[in-house]
């Protein structure tokens, strides 16, 4: 079968296969967002008026002009684009949007093997509930996109219509026939399934739990390929999603649960989880959960207890023995014990890969990459957060790949690789925001907010951004993303020379990171606190905390200058320039332009003997 590829500037799409790739990368678009770059090729030299692309993109709907901007704003995006020096797209004001680079044809390319044709009958909202109709406006465009993308498969999508189903094949010309159901009553929710294959006079019928719309795609489009009997085979092999647990009202809480733990609200997921396990004390997913849900509060010494109490009895199966170390693993770096987080780490990538769960191998891949940024090795997380990446896109898991961009764009951060890595937090954002996951929208955009702070941009914007990140977190249950919206507020704070309020303020929240072991929060307050003591001249204030930072980190120089900068508050010149120095040749790869400053003032005030204000 020959495919049809084009090459346009950096970029190559396979029309057919609707594949899109930036050198040999493969690229995700929306499917709106490929299918404009489709009208755009076939249509270039030609400027596409905004009416003709409306009407292509959106036939017979009212669609406004901010949702065509926001397609476009998307697609550059998705193609590296500036739009204040385009490469790809240009916009002719009052008039359309054009291709600028020519498409040029390339040599076909043969698939080995025929595609597999599966029909598609309309998906069904049988829940009786308006929040799900998702299932019937999205659910068939994103796995038609996802199955496309992922196999020799192709959906072909069936309308209403009055043939009986052998009749259907026949006249579609497709090797089965799928229908999807969105079942009424159940929570977890549930999508009932049912695969009739030509030359087979029973369908194949099972369920799924129904999560996002992506996990549900995801989902369909990983089970079709071992669904389909091929010639000779006597059956095929299904597989249905277990019950946890043997009580069924148990198993509706762990279902609720689960959905609030996905939209972000963790308290109502623990109250749930907690009557599941009134109802079935040995339910062990709903232990994992509960420590899970109480990791993500912050309360990390319940979630630890928890955790170790399951990993000391038998009977964990792989996938729960796997899921309770991950959470062990997270709880650990929570509080500062990184190396223990590591090694807990590198353990869970053989579980997983031995397992064949390539979610879960990625899931380890991404924390190891996590842990080891925090103790300085960006090579490593480096390396381990791109192979997430790789997996996630293999099996098009959205969020692992929103994730992944974020925990990228972090170690970036770290480097102060500042349009790199804001550029990274954008990409995560707007897969957030498609998932709907707006505790992880928030987390982004306070990343982004730090950026352009540290850059000194736009000082109102920075805080109406940390602003409105903080209501989300509290809204969530995040204390931590709420405790670090807070600190990053009084940064601001002193930058613009509030010392005094925010010294006050600090200790009210380094007070509350004690209480509740959030130990990340504790490290930035405490590293504020010492700004502030400094900027008002009061060294005598801050020894015990410098102990503390460095201790947390102790791979950045700027910590270990702090020491330094005491001893020039002091008027003692000689000290500082010599633990300076000593610094500088320690930690000759990290050390920094603004570092190599502050070494140099020390420098210039034992030469004239001036002590001059220098705010840090």
């Amino acid at each position: 079968m020959e495919t049809r590829c084009l090459s346009f500037g950096e970029h190559r799409i396979d029309l057919d296969r609707r594949l899109l790739y930036r050198g040999d990368r493969l690229l995700e678009p929306e499917r709106r967002e490929f299918d404009l770059l489709q009208l755009l090729i076939e249509a270039h030299p030609q400027t596409l008026t905004r009416r003709e692309l409306i009407d292509r993109l959106w036939p017979r709907q009212e669609i406004s002009d901010a949702s065509l901007a926001q397609l476009i704003r998307h697609t550059r995006k998705l193609l590296d684009d500036d739009a204040r020096n385009p490469k790809y797209l240009k916009t002719l004001h009052g008039i359309g949007l054009r291709l600028i680079p020519e498409p040029i044809e390339e040599t076909p390319i043969t698939s080995a093997e025929p595609r597999r044709r599966i029909g598609l009958l309309p998906v069904v909202n049988a829940s009786g509930e308006a929040q799900n109709d998702w299932v019937e406006h999205g659910l068939a465009e994103i796995l038609l996109q996802k199955v496309d993308a992922g196999s020799n498969l192709s959906i072909q999508l069936i309308p209403h219509n009055e043939f009986n189903p052998h009749q259907l094949l026949e006249l579609y010309g497709c090797e089965a026939l799928l229908q999807l159901r969105l079942e009424k009553g159940f929570l977890p929710r549930v999508l009932s399934w049912e695969l009739l294959q030509a030359g087979h006079e029973a369908p194949l019928q099972d369920r799924i739990e129904a999560g996002s719309i992506m996990e549900t795609a995801g989902k369909l489009a990983a089970l079709l390929p071992q669904l389909l009997i091929q010639p000779g085979q006597a059956g095929a092999d299904r597989s249905r999603i277990p019950s946890h647990s043997d009580n069924p009202d148990a198993n509706e809480r762990y279902g609720e649960a689960l959905q609030a733990l996905e939209q972000g609200d963790t308290p109502n997921a623990e109250r749930l989880l907690h009557l599941a396990l009134e109802l079935d004390g040995d339910f062990s997913w709903a232990r994992i959960k509960l420590a899970d849900a109480l990791y993500r509060q912050c309360r990390l010494d319940e979630g630890r207890d928890i955790i170790r109490s399951l990993l000391d009895s038998s009977g964990l199966e792989t996938e729960q023995l796997i899921a309770a170390r991950q959470v062990l693993s997270n709880i650990l770096y929570s509080q500062g014990e990184v190396e223990a987080s590591i090694r807990e780490s590198g353990q869970l990538i053989g579980l997983a890969q031995a397992s064949g769960n390539r979610k879960l191998e990625a899931d380890q891949w991404m924390n190891l990459g996590g842990s080891s940024q925090g103790i300085g090795d960006e090579k490593t997380a480096f390396q381990a957060h791109g192979r997430a990446l790789e997996l996630y896109r293999e099996i098009g898991h959205q969020l692992g790949i929103g994730n992944t961009l974020y925990n990228l764009a972090n170690v970036h951060h770290g480097l102060a690789e500042w349009s790199e890595a804001y550029s990274l937090y954008e990409q995560a954002e707007l897969i957030f925001e498609r998932c709907g996951h707006a505790n992880h929208q928030a987390q982004a955009r306070f990343e982004m907010a730090q950026i352009l702070r540290q850059m000194g941009q736009d000082a109102d914007r920075v805080r109406q951004i940390l602003q409105d990140s903080k209501k989300v977190f509290s809204r969530t249950g995040d204390a931590e993303g709420e405790a670090l919206a807070e600190v990053e507020l009084i940064h601001c704070d002193i930058d613009d020379g509030r010392y005094r309020e925010s010294i006050e303020h600090l200790q009210t929240i380094i007070q509350r990171c004690r209480e509740q072991n959030m130990a990340y929060p504790l490290f930035m307050a405490r590293h504020q606190l010492i700004r502030a003591y400094l900027n008002l001249h009061q060294p005598e204030q801050v020894d015990e905390l410098i102990r503390e930072v460095q201790e947390f980190n102790p791979s950045d120089p700027m910590f270990k200058l702090l020491e330094a900068h005491c001893a020039y508050e002091r008027r003692d010149y000689p000290s500082a320039i010599d633990l300076a120095s000593r610094i500088r040749e320690q930690h000759k790869d990290t050390w920094e332009e603004q570092h190599q400053r502050m070494l140099e003032s020390y420098q210039q005030a034992q030469q004239s003997g001036h002590w001059e204000e220098h705010l840090i």
